[in-house]
């Protein structure tokens, strides 16, 4: 081994301290320098490789490696934390709370205030935001990450461009659609308007087109494209129509106008479904109009006073009742007046000037006495000869002109028959003269004599038909009994004269079997509820003459003409039947009768009208029994409800249920607490009176509980009903009370118009539509009285005025207010009723408010 240099002298060199031992060799040696020994000779010699440096070597390089992979596994989840952190903010500016995803159309359209898109907007956004990133990176780091991020960035501008272009699209998808649906809408109300409805079309087409363009839809598809929208354009158009077919079914003829002429711009699909509405309405308004004209031509039944001695009269002319003269009580009118009041009753051709071919227009022909002049008005086809040759043809002719003339003078017969004979023009003429004379000279003075002689006849003939011979309670004959004032016994046409008149009358009935059965079924239902009505009606008529004439002993005359004028012939002389037996002092019940309605179920069947007709059959002491048991007979089997409402009705009606009248004693007992009614008692010598009023009040309680649903028995409650109606009483006097409770209207307070007597008077008439008798008269005045009144129209009253203010006077005084309606009459009636104003100590009543 080389020695150890350690003598210096000898050439070697001292090592430094802390320095390696290099051995000295001979030659060339190696030299010390900062960085280790570099050889000074080209001969250095080698020496023992002891692996030492290797090993630092493999473990410097193995440290290195292992700090150079730490170093980039560092960096690597830095850069992966931020792109981790720059996406999640992608994200929330795509979907957050106000993310670009949530802007649409035209929101996503809108710049800022900086005039940047959306799409700069979110591209500046990320990228700000990626700075702030990379600024808490290294340099390493950082240049990583602006590799990803870039396709971060990328990717969101991508997808926000891809929205904004699809927003655009969409909102002007929106612009076009919202215009065609406007136009679609607006068509609903405009199918009656063509004109506006074809600028509608125009328009939609306009933007229809525009928006197969933004589509992409191809050329070849756009015509079907163009279809869909012009067909529900035109569909809501005629649903528009048909909205008011309900209530008006003749509006499918205009809808089918309509499907007609847009049909072919229009889906087959809409085409067929608006057909099948369309037919059902277009059915319905021809069965309307078919049942309208069958009303109006036959109003579902013919009138005459007496068919047969019509039929009697024409047989004489060898003619029949003509089938197409419209109105039936015309041409009983007619045959009378004319044809039987004129005495012709054979043809008559004296009148007729002619030379065989060329008739005068003043002609008049046969036992029609019809002027060729009028005919001829009326019917420019009339045949002369006809006339003169074909009974039946002048009679019908000369009925169709009769019933002309009656329409032209609105009803008026006598002016019907004068123009009749003359001519409507020289009628009408007499007419305006006689209006412009300042003499006062009537029309009919104004016509030839001849007219006037011809007139009369025919209204004497009419006169003599029409009368009954019936007489007031007077013994004088009852004149009020005119024509007008009688109806027949109805005829109805047979099922199958209604299909013959259907055929005749309706076109398609004849080719369309299942309209004919449709239209058919309708009109034999409307027949039979006229025939229903009219049943129901008249006995309701009757039922009210029948009372009339019980209120009034008979006395045919107490009945309003015009409530005659509704009876039938037969109804007419069954009330008269029971007038002479009324006034012949007879109360008697029919045996038959009697027996007929002892069956409970007979009697159930029987309504509350039909009730009141079979009073003529009955004693007074028989019908109140059998009325008890009729509401007996009605309730039962009912539910408690309905029991209370049938009592409510009846107390409506006027009708007093036993089980609600509370005991007279109690009722006594309650009038004699009231100091007017005591001093009534002490004033009515023979008791009538009181005895009146005590009867009065129980039926008055009676009602009110009847109508309030708890009956009114019991002592403390009819206390208190009986101070109700006479609250306000203290100062009446009791010599007027006793005329009040009375039998005779003309003893009530009258002193003129204004008194208690004419107001009762006014307001009873009123409510019956008729003059009203004594019991009527008496009943008004004790129900205001009574404060039973409270819907009374004080209008149509005449007050004098100075009392009135007085009254309102004292009734301010006491209740702070000016009285209201029935309150004010009340208190009127009262101060009329006494000696001074009303008792202020009992003060005035108030108007209850239960509905009675």
């Amino acid at each position: 081994m080389a020695k150890e240099i350690s003598d210096v002298a000898a050439g070697g060199y001292a090592p430094r301290r802390g320095a390696v031992n290099v051995p000295k060799y001979e030659g060339f040696h190696v030299r010390e320098n900062q960085w280790g020994y570099n050889p000074v000779s080209l001969n250095i010699p080698q020496a023992k490789d002891s692996g030492f440096l290797g090993a630092l070597d493999r473990a410097s390089a193995r440290f290195d490696h292992m700090v150079a992979k730490v170093q980039a596994e560092q960096d690597d989840a830095r850069v992966t934390a931020a792109i981790t952190d720059l996406r999640r903010h992608a994200t929330d500016l795509e979907a957050g709370e106000s993310g670009w995803r949530k802007l649409l159309q035209a929101n996503a359209l809108e710049p800022d205030d900086q005039g940047r898109g959306l799409v700069e907007r979110v591209d500046a956004d990320m990228r700000s935001y990626g700075d702030k990133i990379g600024e808490k990176l290294t340099g390493r780091q950082r240049a990583a990450f602006n590799r990803h991020a870039m396709n971060v960035y990328q990717s969101v501008y991508g997808g926000v461009s891809t929205h904004v272009a699809n927003q655009g699209m969409e909102y002007q998808k929106g612009v076009y659609t919202s215009a065609i649906d406007y136009e679609i809408e607006a068509a609903a109300v405009n199918g009656y308007k063509p004109d506006l409805l074809a600028d509608g079309e125009s328009r939609l087409t306009e933007n229809v087109d525009k928006l197969a363009s933004l589509l992409g839809i191809p050329q070849d598809q756009r015509e079907n494209f163009r279809r869909k929208y012009t067909s529900n354009l035109y569909a809501n158009a005629i649903d528009g129509v048909m909205s008011n077919a309900g209530p008006n079914p003749s509006v499918g003829f205009q809808a089918l106008g309509l499907l007609r002429k847009h049909s072919s711009k229009m889906l087959g699909s809409d085409v067929n479904r608006l057909r099948r509405t369309i037919d059902v309405a277009v059915k319905e308004a021809q069965a309307q109009g078919t049942e309208d004209k069958f009303k109006a031509e036959h109003s579902g039944y013919t009138l005459m006073q007496n068919g047969g001695e019509v039929r009697r009269i024409l047989s004489e002319q060898g003619v029949s009742i003509p089938a197409n003269t419209g109105d039936a009580a015309a041409l009983e009118d007619f045959t009378v007046g004319v044809i039987h009041g004129l005495g012709k009753l054979q043809t008559d051709t004296s009148e007729v000037t002619h030379d065989g071919k060329n008739f005068s227009a003043r002609s008049r022909y046969g036992a029609s006495n019809v002027s060729l002049e009028n005919a001829y008005e009326l019917d420019k086809n009339v045949d002369p000869k006809r006339l003169l040759d074909d009974k039946a043809y002048n009679i019908e002719m000369g009925v169709k002109v009769y019933t002309d003339h009656l329409r032209q003078f609105a009803g008026d017969k006598q002016a019907a028959f004068a123009a009749y004979y003359s001519s409507p023009q020289e009628v009408k003429a007499a007419q305006k003269e006689a209006e412009e004379d300042t003499e006062g000279a009537s029309w009919f003075d104004r016509l030839p004599k001849n007219v006037q002689e011809k007139v009369a006849k025919s209204m004497h003939a009419l006169e003599a038909y029409s009368s009954t011979g019936a007489k007031g309670a007077d013994g004088k004959s009852v004149n009020s009994f005119t024509p007008a004032a009688f109806r027949s016994q109805p005829t109805w046409m047979t099922p199958n004269q209604i299909e013959q008149w259907l055929l005749e009358k309706d076109p398609r009935a004849r080719t369309d079997p299942s309209y004919r059965h449709f239209v058919f079924g309708r009109l034999v239902a409307e027949q039979n509820r006229e025939q229903a009505e009219f049943k129901q009606r008249q006995e309701n008529l009757l039922a009210y003459v029948t009372d009339t004439m019980y209120a009034n002993g008979g006395d045919p005359s107490s009945v309003d003409p015009k409530t005659w004028a509704q009876l039938t012939r037969k109804q007419q002389t069954d009330a008269l039947a029971i007038a002479e037996k009324l006034q012949r002092g007879e109360d008697t019940t029919d045996p038959a009768v009697a027996s007929l309605y002892a069956n409970d179920d007979q009697l159930r069947a029987v309504s509350l009208d039909g009730l009141k007709m079979l009073r003529p059959h009955y004693s007074g002491r028989d019908f109140a029994v059998l009325q008890t048991r009729w509401f007996k007979v009605q309730s039962e089997g009912r539910t408690a409800q309905e029991k209370q409402e049938l009592a409510r009705r009846a107390g409506i009606q006027g009708q007093v249920l036993p089980e609600f009248v509370p005991a007279s004693s109690k009722v006594k007992q309650a009038m004699l607490a009231v100091p007017a009614l005591a001093k009534l008692k002490d004033k009515d010598k023979d008791g009538t009176s009181f005895n009146n009023a005590v009867q009065t009040f129980m039926s008055a309680i009676a009602i009110e509980g009847q109508i309030s649903g708890a009956a009114i028995t019991d002592e403390p409650r009819v206390m208190q009903a009986v101070g109700r109606m006479t609250n306000g009483l203290g100062g009446a006097d009791p010599g007027k009370l006793v005329t009040l409770f009375g039998t005779k209207a003309s003893q009530l307070p009258d002193d003129g118009l204004t008194d208690v007597r004419s107001i009762s008077k006014t307001i009873a008439k009123d409510r019956y539509g008729h003059e009203p008798s004594d019991l009527e008269i008496m009943n008004v005045a004790r129900e205001i009285v009574m404060n039973r009144s409270p819907n009374v129209d004080v209008s149509k009253i005449v007050f004098d005025e100075a009392f009135a203010q007085k009254v309102r006077k004292d009734f301010r005084e006491i209740k702070g207010r000016d009285p209201v309606g029935a309150e004010f009459l009340r208190a009127y009636f009262l101060a009329r009723c006494s000696s001074e104003t009303a008792d202020r100590q009992e003060g005035f009543s108030v108007i209850r408010d239960e509905g009675y």
